[in-house]
């Protein structure tokens, strides 16, 4: 089966975008459920910068 360089190229991009989608998904989660302590929501994103 032959698949060309613009499919792969297409299903990297894809996945990257779902990527940086769960991303923002996660920090909107962050930011909704620590408002107010800057601190603990500090530690959260260093922590997750660790995956991204």
């Amino acid at each position: 089966m032959y698949i060309n360089k613009y499919t792969i190229v297409k299903y990297i991009y894809y996945f990257w975008l779902m990527l940086i989608g769960v991303k923002l998904k996660i920090e909107e989660f962050v930011d909704y459920f620590y408002p107010k302590s800057q601190s603990s929501r500090y530690n959260v994103r260093s922590r997750l910068k660790l995956f991204f």
